[in-house]
C-alpha cells in the first residue's frame, strides 16, 4: 500500500491532529479498511514526527496516584468512568508518541487501551507533561504469578492467546518489541485468557540473566537497544512459552535457547511442543516461523489433543455405564486402584473432565472397596490446631486448624459463624438471601447425586455463614452418593444409613429405621425447617419437648406452627404467606409430593432481592486450588500433560475389551 511522506510543518501537523474528524473517521463504519490504513500511518508519522498525539485519545477525568512516586515506564492505579484502570507512565518524551499504535488495536488477546492522559514529569531538564497510557485494571497480574497460585491452569491455552495477540499484531505491521511472562497478563474471566500488554514501546527485556534468553542472537551486542523484528518476537515468544510450561528457576540458569537448547524433566513440555521452540529458536531468523504458522501449529496440537481426549472420555463412560467392564474396574488390585483414585482425583481437581458425577460414585465404590483413597487428600504440611475443640458431633471433635500453603497462611473455616450465632449479631439481615443460599447448597449436591442427610441450623449447626455474609452447608457426616446409573453388585447400599435430629427428620425415616434410608425428599423436608428457623428464631416444633410426643407428631403428618400474625418473622425478618405455602409444600408427608430443590429456588428468586454481597470466600472450588497449592505433585505441569496417556495405558490394562471396541 502507497502511503504519502508528510512534509509539513508543526503548525499544520498541530492542525490535522486536532481535527475531531480524523479520529471518527478511524471509528466509523462507512470508510473502508485501506483508507482507514492511511489515516492511522498518516498520524502516526504524524506523531513520530512532532511527538504529537490527536487531542481526542486524552482523558481529561483520569483520577490516579501520585505519578511523581512511579518509576518511568512504571504503573500507577487510577479511576475513570468509575472504573479502576491502571495508568502505565511514559518514561520519556519521545516514547509517548508510540502510545499511539496501542490505541488503534482491538483483539481479544491484547489488553486495550481506553487513551491517554496528562502526567507531570521531571527530568534534568525540568518539569514537562508526560503521558500516561490508561487502559483496564487486570486482577490477576501477569502470567508468572498466576500460575504460581493457579499450578493446574491450562498452559497450553495461554501459550495459544499470546501467539493469537503476536500474531493479530504482526498482521497489523506492529512489533511487540518485549514479549516475557511479565508482559502476559491473565484475564479474571471464566477460563482466564492470556493477553499482551506494553508493545510498541522498544524492546526492552528483563533485567538479568534472564534476558539474554528473550534477546533473539542477531541483535548481540546492542542489547536492549535493539529495534524489534517480528522474528525477534517469534524467538521472545519461543522463551517466554518455555517459561510458562516449565519452572521460572530454569530461565536463571545461563544456556542459550539457540545454542544449547535445554529441557527439564520436570516440565510439560511434549515432543510437539518442543520441536515448535526449538524452531523458533533458530538462530537464522529467516528459518523461524511466522507468527500465523505459530498459532496454525499451536491448533492443530490442541485440536488433536481434544480428539485424544474426547476418545479416552468415551471409553471412561463405556466402562462407567457398563455393569460387565465397571465390575473390572472396581475389581482391580490395590496398586491399580492406588493408581485410579490418583488419575481420577486429578481429573476432578484440575477441572479436566465435565461429568464429574460418575466419576466421584465409581471412586467412593473404589474407595470402599480398597480402602484407599486419593493421595492428594493427605495434608502434607504441618498442621496448627488449637488445643478446645470448636464443636462436637457424633462421629467427631471439630478443631480449627491453620496450615501453612506457600507461604500463606490458609484456615477454611466460616469467619461469621453459624446461623443462629449469625442471625443473632445481625438481627436486620435479609433471611431471603440466607434461606436462598441453603437451598442452592442443597440444590448442587443433589445434582452430583449427594444426600446431605443431617441438614439443621441449630444444635449440630451445619449452616456457617462466609465473610461476606452467605450461608453454607456444612457436617457431611450423613451424606452419601446416590447415583441410580451404579450397579448395585454388593451389600452397600447406595443411600445414606438414616441419621439426622428428629426434629428435622422427615416423617418417612422414622416408620421404618431399617429400610428407609435419608434421600434427597428429606433433604427437601430438613431444609424447610432450617428455614422456620431462619425466620422465626425458634427451634421446629419449639413448643413440643419430649422425644416420643415429637415423634408420634411427626408420624401423624403434623408440621411446624406457623407464627402469630403478630411475630417478627412476617413484619421483620422477611416471611411471607408464598414462603410460607412453600415451607408447607417441602413438609407434605408424601416424598414425592414435596418439590425439588431447582423449583424451590424458582419460588424464591422471585421475590426479587437485591444481593450486594460480595462473592462467597469458598466459590470457585477452594478445596481443590488448595489440595493443588499444598504440592502434591511437585511436576504438576508434567503429570497434567500426561495424565490422560497415563490413564488409557491403565484403563486398558484393567478393562482392555472395553478400549477396544472404542
Amino acid at each position: 500500500m502507497w502511503v504519502p511522506d508528510l512534509q509539513v510543518d508543526q503548525q499544520t501537523s498541530v492542525f490535522l491532529m486536532t481535527l475531531t474528524f480524523v479520529p471518527q473517521l478511524l471509528d466509523s463504519e462507512w470508510i473502508n479498511e485501506q483508507f482507514k490504513n492511511i489515516l492511522e500511518i498518516a498520524l502516526l508519522r504524524l506523531a513520530q514526527t512532532y511527538q504529537l498525539n490527536p487531542r481526542k485519545l486524552f482523558l481529561d477525568d483520569v483520577l490516579y496516584r501520585n505519578a511523581l512516586l512511579a518509576r518511568n515506564n512504571g504503573t500507577v492505579r487510577g479511576i475513570h468512568n468509575r472504573k479502576v484502570v491502571t495508568v502505565k507512565i511514559s518514561g520519556s518524551r519521545l516514547e509517548s508518541s508510540h502510545m499511539l499504535i496501542w490505541t488503534r488495536l482491538r483483539h481479544a488477546n491484547v489488553v486495550p487501551v481506553y487513551g491517554m492522559c496528562t502526567i507531570a514529569r521531571y527530568d534534568f531538564l525540568g518539569q514537562y507533561d508526560g503521558v500516561g497510557l490508561v487502559s483496564p485494571f487486570v486482577e490477576n497480574t501477569n502470567v508468572i504469578n498466576f500460575l504460581k497460585a493457579n499450578a493446574a491452569a491450562d498452559r497450553q491455552s495461554f501459550i495459544l492467546d499470546v501467539a493469537l495477540g503476536m500474531s493479530y499484531l504482526h498482521e497489523n505491521e506492529v512489533v511487540h518489541g518485549r514479549i516475557h511472562g511479565q508482559n502476559i497478563l491473565i484475564t479474571s474471566t471464566d477460563p482466564p485468557r492470556a493477553c499482551l500488554v506494553d508493545f510498541g514501546l522498544g524492546a526492552v527485556v528483563p533485567v538479568g540473566t534472564r534476558a539474554a534468553h528473550f534477546l533473539a542472537p542477531e541483535f548481540g551486542v546492542l542489547g536492549s537497544q535493539c529495534p524489534g523484528t517480528k522474528a525477534g518476537d517469534v524467538y521472545a515468544f519461543s522463551t517466554a512459552s518455555y517459561e510458562i510450561l516449565t519452572k521460572p528457576e530454569h530461565l536463571e540458569k545461563e544456556w542459550s535457547p539457540w545454542l544449547d537448547p535445554f529441557k527439564p524433566d520436570d516440565s510439560g513440555l511434549d515432543d510437539s511442543t518442543w520441536e515448535l521452540l526449538l524452531d523458533s529458536w533458530q538462530e537464522d531468523p529467516d528459518k523461524r516461523p511466522r507468527a500465523c504458522q505459530v498459532v496454525e501449529r499451536l491448533e492443530e496440537m490442541k485440536k488433536l489433543k481434544k480428539l485424544r481426549v474426547d476418545q479416552l472420555e468415551m471409553s471412561l463412560n463405556t466402562i462407567l455405564k457398563d455393569p460387565k467392564h465397571y465390575k473390572q474396574l472396581l475389581s482391580c488390585p490395590e496398586a491399580d486402584a492406588q493408581e485410579v483414585l490418583d488419575a481420577f482425583q486429578l481429573l476432578l481437581d484440575t477441572n479436566q473432565l465435565e461429568d464429574r458425577v460418575q466419576l466421584i460414585a465409581a471412586m467412593r465404590r473404589l474407595s470402599e472397596r480398597t480402602g484407599l483413597y486419593p493421595r492428594r487428600f493427605l495434608l502434607k504440611d504441618p498442621l496448627k490446631r488449637e488445643n478446645n475443640p470448636v464443636a462436637s458431633g457424633g462421629f467427631a471433635d471439630i478443631y480449627k486448624v491453620n496450615v501453612d500453603v506457600l507461604g500463606d497462611e490458609v484456615c477454611v473455616k466460616a469467619k461469621n459463624g453459624n446461623l443462629n450465632e449469625y442471625l443473632e449479631r445481625n438481627p436486620e439481615v435479609n433471611r431471603i438471601l440466607l434461606v436462598l443460599d441453603t437451598a442452592a447448597g442443597v440444590d448442587y449436591l443433589h445434582k452430583n447425586d449427594i444426600v446431605h442427610g443431617d441438614l439443621k441450623g441449630s444444635l449440630k449447626k451445619n449452616v456457617f455463614i462466609d465473610s461476606s455474609g452467605r450461608a453454607c452447608l456444612g457436617d457431611f457426616g450423613l451424606s452419601s452418593v446416590t447415583d441410580p446409573q451404579i450397579i448395585n453388585w454388593t451389600s452397600q447400599s447406595i443411600e445414606a444409613s438414616t441419621g439426622g435430629t428428629i426434629r428435622w427428620q422427615a416423617p418417612e425415616l422414622l416408620r421404618d429405621v431399617d429400610k428407609i434410608h435419608n434421600s434427597k425428599e428429606s433433604d427437601v423436608f430438613a431444609w424447610a425447617s432450617i428455614c422456620y428457623e431462619a425466620f422465626t428464631g425458634r427451634l421446629p416444633f419449639y413448643e413440643i419437648k419430649h422425644l416420643m410426643t415429637l415423634m408420634a407428631a411427626l408420624l401423624n403428618g403434623k408440621t411446624p406452627t406457623r407464627p402469630r400474625i403478630d411475630d417478627p418473622a412476617w413484619s421483620e425478618h422477611g416471611l411471607n404467606d408464598r414462603i410460607w405455602d412453600l415451607m408447607e409444600d417441602c413438609w407434605k408427608s408424601g416424598p414425592l409430593e414435596r418439590p425439588k430443590m431447582v423449583d424451590i429456588i424458582s419460588v424464591l428468586k422471585q421475590e426479587n432481592q437485591v444481593d450486594s454481597r460480595p462473592s462467597g470466600d469458598w466459590e470457585g472450588r477452594v478445596s481443590m486450588r488448595y489440595r493443588i497449592a499444598q504440592g502434591h505433585n511437585p511436576n504438576l505441569t508434567k503429570e497434567l500433560s500426561s495424565l490422560w496417556d497415563r490413564l488409557g495405558v491403565l484403563l486398558s490394562r484393567i478393562v482392555p475389551r472395553a478400549l477396544e471396541r472404542d
